[in-house]
């Protein structure tokens, strides 16, 4: 009986992968189709994503070689495509050819080389009288981070107004200083007590900055009034107090116990004072200083 067959065109390629490398170009790999024919190439699509046909640029892939430049039986099935523009979608498929014709198109796959995201997980606390140190974590990206700028502006002022300083990751902790790879914290200083700030960092990638983290808010204040004070006498010319300790953003340095006759204002008044520093310079190390003195 007679056999019949049909010397058709392959089927279009499998599992289309795209990937971005820089701020303007892609990489597209995919599996080899069914096909009665060889592969005599391949084609890939792309197009802004939303436009009419018209729009298609096509790559043809008809080489041969196994990665060194030397030549193989096997088409690559992979291939760059350059001069993409950032913060655009595209729409990428491919098709295969063989000496019976053109297969159809793969599925769409769609990309777009964008920014990174806002950096997440902002942190912020005071370490002095002037300085704070910001820290948060890593956004999602499809390039590599360059730098992170950190943001910091009286709270409720317009950016373009009032104190603002701008600190990029890629700097020594300096203002304006860069280091070879970003790091997600810096301190900022040079602030004024009794401010109330606002914190943000962005993200920058060869696409472009990220929009802003999550605003965080500071103020480097005093300390509260120490609480639950008690006072009971010793002997005949001695008195024991002592007090809980106060909430504080920073640590606390020192305590100062005044006394004085109960007896009108202007009476004698003895100070004491409890401190951590070292006579000459501050003590290095923090230690819990004592709430209760004689």
């Amino acid at each position: 009986p007679p056999v019949f067959v049909a010397i058709s065109p392959p089927q279009p390629p499998a599992d289309l992968r795209v990937v971005v490398l820089d701020e303007e170009t892609i990489s597209a790999s995919w599996e080899p189709p069914e096909s009665v024919l060889d592969i005599e190439s391949y084609f890939v699509h792309v197009r802004e994503a939303g436009t009419v046909d018209a729009g298609w640029h096509s790559i043809r892939n008809s080489q041969k070689h196994d990665g060194r430049g030397r030549e193989s039986p096997a088409l690559r099935t992979h291939c760059q495509v350059r001069c993409l523009k950032a913060n655009v979608k595209y729409e990428v498929r491919a098709s295969a050819r063989s000496a019976a014709g053109e297969s159809s198109c793969c599925d769409s796959v769609f990309v777009a080389i964008s920014p990174p995201q806002p950096p997440t997980s902002l942190k912020v606390s005071v370490l002095d009288d002037e300085t704070i140190s910001v820290s948060w974590r890593r956004p999602s990206s499809l390039l590599k981070i360059k730098s992170y700028t950190v943001y910091v502006h009286e709270a409720g002022a317009f950016e373009d107004k009032g104190s603002r300083f701008s600190f990029s990751s890629r700097k020594r902790v300096r203002r304006g200083a860069h280091s070879s790879s970003p790091r997600t914290h810096c301190q900022v200083r040079g602030l004024s007590r009794h401010v109330k700030y606002e914190v943000r960092v962005v993200a920058q990638s060869a696409a472009g900055e990220s929009g802003c983290s999550r605003s965080v808010f500071v103020a480097i204040l005093p300390p509260q009034a120490p609480t639950s004070v008690k006072a009971s006498v010793l002997d005949e010319e001695t008195v024991s107090v002592s007090w809980e300790a106060p909430k504080s953003s920073l640590g606390i340095d020192s305590y100062s116990v005044y006394v004085r006759e109960a007896a009108g204002n202007s009476g004698e008044r003895h100070n004491i004072r409890i401190s951590s520093r070292k006579r000459g310079r501050r003590s290095t190390a923090r230690r819990v200083l004592r709430t209760h003195c004689q």
